[in-house]
């Protein structure tokens, strides 16, 4: 759930060549501060479901006011996994009475494709999915030798040799302690355990509980540090990897893949409700006498 600090799962990946989003909660709308929609030709927007619970769809229904010129492919888990179209399914999710419009109405120029198990090609991208056990299934995603995203499930063997290669690995970690795998979610000592088998080189915990206090979420990071050195958990607005004294998307250095052809990837949690400089500035006008 959305918080005074953060909001649901949305993550941009830059590098690709596109406007690459992993998840559509409601985190998407913080595309809406950032540049991009003025170019005179604009690529495609590739948005990635993992599963269809609310905390990670709501920001569909910003996607008209977010990207009004652009080509839009939504690509979500479907037949093979729930025995109908992901288009189908997101015409009853996003449809009246919950919403004014069906998603295509509201965005003419939006496809809607399915997520199969196995090898994807989709907007030019190998995209690799495997089912997950979730209150409902949801998809583990691997796009390319650059990247996995492991959401939404527990910490699971089997999660090892499909992340086998790939550099980073943004996985779920909704606390400490093995107690936690009853609720369905990974747990901080499960997933580090997954990262070293898998000889990933870093580790961004994502999908923490929205519970945990902000000392709590950093004891949660510094245990991961500990444990593993190249992690850190996802901040809202601030890319990964961060370096010293940036905290603006686009002043933040690319991270870059060990693929074959290597390219530079940059992802930030696009979910935050103010940036530090607002907050301050929030400040400095209450401090002003009316």
């Amino acid at each position: 759930m959305p918080r005074y600090n953060h909001h649901t799962a949305a993550y941009r990946v830059e590098g690709y060549g596109l406007e690459l989003i992993l998840d559509a909660g409601t985190g998407l709308c913080r595309l809406a501060d950032l540049p991009g929609e003025n170019a005179a030709e604009l690529p495609p927007a590739l948005i990635l479901l993992s599963h269809y619970h609310l905390d990670h769809t709501a920001g569909l229904i910003y996607l008209s006011a977010l990207f009004p010129r652009r080509r839009i492919i939504v690509a979500a888990p479907g037949t093979a996994v729930y025995g109908e179209s992901a288009a189908a399914i997101l015409n009853r999710l996003i449809a009246p009475p919950f919403f004014a419009h069906s998603l295509n109405q509201a965005n003419p120029d939006l496809e809607v494709v399915d997520l199969a198990p196995g090898e994807n090609h989709i907007a030019g991208l190998r995209i690799q999915c495997r089912i997950q056990t979730h209150t409902n299934p949801s998809m583990g995603i691997r796009i390319g030798n650059e990247l996995a995203y492991i959401t939404d499930t527990g910490c699971d063997a089997a999660t090892v040799e499909f992340i086998s290669g790939c550099p980073l690995l943004m996985h779920e970690c909704w606390g400490r302690g093995e107690a936690i795998a009853a609720s369905g979610h990974a747990h901080l000592e499960g997933v580090i355990q997954i990262a070293r088998q898998a000889g990933v080189d870093q580790l961004l915990l994502v999908h923490i509980n929205p519970l945990l206090t902000k000392s709590e979420i950093n004891e949660l990071e510094a245990a991961a540090q500990r444990e593993f050195p190249d992690s850190a958990v996802a901040r809202d607005l601030v890319a990964w990897p961060m370096a010293p004294g940036q905290e603006k998307l686009n002043l933040t250095p690319l991270f870059k893949s060990q693929a074959r052809n290597p390219k530079q990837i940059q992802i930030a949690k696009i979910q935050m409700t103010e940036t530090k400089a607002r907050q301050k500035q929030s400040r400095n006008t209450r401090k002003k006498p009316s």
